[in-house]
């Protein structure tokens, strides 16, 4: 079979293959089939050990992140991948393929570059793109969508249609019956083992992990901590016996550093953002590995200048869009009939009830420096809307002449030097995780500045371009 396998794939059919991966030329295929595809040269390494798979499934990877990943995690896909711009959009069916697939690069390569991207996507991209209550869903879903009915897709591909509505069912049904996937997606990976019978912590969460030892006995290590909202995480031991083993955990590339501590002691491992800390040490019952992460929010470029957004951690920040909500019970004429039967799924109209229109205010003197982080003690989902357990504190001021297309459209972000602010004061704006939104802007304007004298402000030399 594997034979077999390796003919199939050297005939070239597939459209992820070596050809496609030899140049530098943007990848513009089908969302979904890429994710799937990548998989393909993934698997023939794992089997065959032969680099040249490897080395396809990388340069694919590197050239789709390149072109068109957006700060949500995921690529572009609507359908086809489309870029890297602001009002660029993807299926709801990618968020779930690509994180399968780079949970097959993850366990290949050993890199926790897989293992950011993947929570990167599911705690953003996925959760963004389904209502809290997880009964309905968007078949394309943008970082910025300031609004959200059955004639607001902004995306060429069904231009004007209700693809980007929040529904229990679409015109397609394949998002519908392929969202359940992703949080398994990241569950499933939570927990590895290395080939020398190690311990690996990849994904960070609340979870319980037992497996079988080779005396027979068992180990169960119990997480605890509220990550990604949190910034520690506890690992307690209860083994049959005493164990040798290795333990590794993730030391996730966006953060500052990071500091270990076994029973409360100082590890003297390093600590090296991006990658895996191992250490090796006989466990028993009642040992503590605590992981604490030095991370801030911050400010990160869209590509070519075109925007700007907060991070802190593995969450990206929006501005949540305050919203009119009612129940949309049209019937639509793309849908052939088709509507909900059960009441409690039913189709949302949502549409901007104040303003929206901010960029953040990165001429206030040190902006980043007045970031405030807000924590709050929360009950219930913590992705629910309006029950962040933290948020962001950013000053702002209003866009001039940036509104909706059409009265229907989100606009796109104003082209670098041409979002105005003139004479706007400064406001302090309060930004939650994106995956706790519907109705969001995640990528701000980089705002021209106030012309002198109108206003006291001046310019930063470093703001004037």
């Amino acid at each position: 079979m594997l034979d077999l396998a390796e003919k199939a794939y050297a005939l070239g059919k597939f459209r992820i293959n070596a050809v496609t991966a030899a140049d530098d030329s943007p990848i513009h295929e089908h969302g979904v089939t890429t994710a799937e595809m990548l998989k393909i040269p993934l698997m023939l390494f794992s089997y065959t050990g032969k680099s040249s798979y490897l080395e396809i499934a990388l340069n694919i990877e590197r050239k789709i992140e390149r072109d068109h990943l957006l700060p949500d995690g995921i690529p572009s896909s609507a359908e086809h991948m489309t870029g890297n711009d602001p009002l660029c959009s993807h299926e709801t069916c990618d968020i779930s393929d690509f994180t399968w697939t780079w949970g097959y690069f993850l366990e290949v390569t050993g890199s926790t570059k897989w293992a950011d991207m993947i929570e990167t996507a599911i705690f953003n991209a996925g959760l963004g793109a389904v209502g809290k209550d997880f009964r309905s869903l968007q078949y394309l879903s943008s970082v910025n969508q300031v609004i959200s009915t059955g004639e607001s897709n902004h995306n060429a591909f069904k231009y004007g249609l209700n693809w980007m509505q929040y529904r229990p069912s679409h015109e397609t049904e394949c998002c519908a019956g392929n969202v359940h996937r992703f949080m398994p997606n990241y569950v499933g990976r939570m927990w590895l083992t290395t080939r020398d019978g190690g311990c690996v912590a990849a994904l960070f969460g609340p979870s319980t992990f037992t497996r079988k030892l080779p005396d027979g006995g068992t180990m169960t290590i119990v997480e605890e901590t509220e990550y990604p909202f949190d910034d520690q995480i506890n690992f307690r031991f209860t083994v049959d016996n005493p164990t040798t083993m290795a333990f590794a955990v993730r030391i996730p590339g966006w953060c500052n550093s990071a500091t270990m501590l076994i029973n409360g002691v100082e590890s003297s491992e390093t600590m090296i953002p991006g990658t895996f800390a191992r250490i090796v040490r006989t466990f028993k019952t009642g040992d503590v590995v605590t992981l604490q992460f030095d991370i801030d929010a911050r400010l990160e470029q869209m590509p070519a200048n075109q925007g700007t957004y907060v991070k802190r951690g593995p969450l990206l920040f929006s501005f949540p869009v305050p919203t009119k909500q009612t129940i949309d019970k049209k019937v639509y004429a793309n849908l052939n009939g088709k509507k909900s039967e059960n009441p409690d799924f039913v189709c949302y109209d949502l549409r901007p009830a104040d303003d929206w229109n901010y960029g953040i205010d990165c001429m206030a003197a040190d902006a980043q420096t007045r970031f405030e982080v807000v924590r709050r003690k929360v009950e219930g989902f913590p992705f629910d809307e309006g029950n962040s357990p933290i948020s962001i504190k950013v000053p702002a001021k209003k866009v001039l002449d940036w509104q909706l297309v059409a009265n229907r459209f989100t606009p796109p972000v104003p082209a670098p030097g041409l979002a105005c602010s003139d004479g706007q004061p400064t406001q302090t704006i309060e930004l939650v995780p994106y995956g706790s939104t519907r109705l969001r802007l995640t990528v701000f304007p980089n705002l021209r500045w106030p012309r002198f004298g109108a206003t006291s402000e001046k310019p930063h030399k470093s703001d004037v371009q």
